[in-house]
């Protein structure tokens, strides 16, 4: 059973474009269906930063726990989120946690971790097709991979 599910920032629940603070389509839908599940972020923005972005969405009441730049890995000049730090703190092994982003980056970090994965589209624009509707944590194994849905 899922019982944290972890989420990117940008490229992922926020359209990285200046002044746009479209909600990703069926993010409502999705956050209101798990407020059974904790929900953390994990960014490679400070934690002040992404707080500022959850609140400007409206969304961040929904977050139990904001992991910021200050507490991932540092692997020379990349940033890696803390996969395995985020379990320990919420005491729950790598099966009881699914992880949504859009980065490569992160899919190599979830599977190292044991985490399950999946990886949705990069997010440009609120028309999209994509919509975190669609996906059931209690439905994810390992790995489900939604980027070519835009296409």
């Amino acid at each position: 059973m899922i019982e944290l599910i972890v989420f990117d920032l940008y490229g992922t629940l926020y359209c990285s474009r200046a002044g746009d603070t479209t909600r990703r389509n069926g993010l409502d839908i999705f956050l209101t269906a798990n407020k059974d599940k904790k929900i953390a972020l994990a960014t490679d923005d400070t934690r002040a930063g992404a707080l500022d972005v959850l609140k400007k969405q409206g969304i961040d009441a929904y977050f139990h726990h904001i992991y910021g730049c200050e507490d991932m890995i540092r692997k020379g000049d990349k940033i890696i989120k803390n996969i395995p730090g985020i379990a320990h703190d919420f005491n729950l092994s790598p099966s009881q946690i699914l992880y949504l982003s859009d980065g490569a980056n992160d899919y190599d970090t979830a599977l190292e971790a044991g985490v399950h994965f999946v990886h949705v589209p990069y997010y440009r624009k609120a028309d999209e097709k994509f919509s975190f509707s669609l996906i059931d944590p209690e439905a994810i194994r390992g790995y489900l991979d939604l980027r070519g849905i835009n296409d």
